[in-house]
């Protein structure tokens, strides 16, 4: 689960010395959204980065990120406790630290395991990364490689896209399509900051 967009053009690299860095992980970058949410992203454990993101109804919904890109695993919390039932853990045939980073045209896939509260479930994620391009987040601009993610299973189908920032070691959702929908999900990025900084 992972939401996005971005202006693009063609060179890279933080253009102003207040735009985050990878080093600022350690303590958070949040990322603003076209709707207000604000999805902030830290460094969990070495090849894991863990994805907050706040709810008008008090919880806080947890993504952890394998490679900053693979979904491993998101649940909810409420004042800092597990929401009971809302862990779903994802099982890849590689630890996190070893799975590959995005690559420009690079494709892949895993056959995964979904463990949740509802059983286990096998899951087949195809994945192809576009030509390197650029994002622009406010006044802070990055090299960015598209990422289209497919996941198919026996009983749900979805595609999501992803933005991924090689300079800070994440992607962030773009958008998000199913078999339900009309037409994909797409909420933007509009501000980017390390966590703390007015965005």
């Amino acid at each position: 689960m992972i939401k996005t967009i971005a202006v693009f053009c063609v060179i890279g690299s933080p253009i102003l010395a207040e735009c985050p860095v990878a080093t600022d992980l350690e303590t958070g970058i949040g990322l603003t959204l076209q709707d207000d949410t604000v999805e902030i992203y830290r460094l969990f454990r070495p090849g894991v980065i863990e994805v907050s993101t706040d709810r008008d109804d008090g919880t806080v919904g947890k993504t952890l990120l394998g490679q900053g890109v693979y979904v491993i695993s998101y649940y909810d919390t409420q004042n800092g406790t597990l929401v009971s039932g809302s862990r779903t853990n994802i099982s890849f045939p590689t630890s996190p630290k070893d799975m590959p980073l995005p690559v420009p045209l690079a494709t892949g896939s895993f056959t995964t395991v979904m463990l949740s509260s509802g059983g286990f479930s096998k899951e087949q994620l195809t994945i192809k990364w576009g030509p390197l391009s650029e994002a622009i987040y406010g006044d802070c601009t990055y090299d960015m490689i598209p990422g289209t993610l497919t996941y198919n299973s026996e009983n749900y189908d979805h595609q999501e896209v992803v933005h991924y920032l090689p300079e800070l070691g994440f992607g962030s959702l773009y958008s998000y399509f199913d078999d339900d929908m009309d037409e994909p999900d797409v909420v933007p990025v509009i501000a980017i900051a390390v966590s703390g900084e007015e965005q």
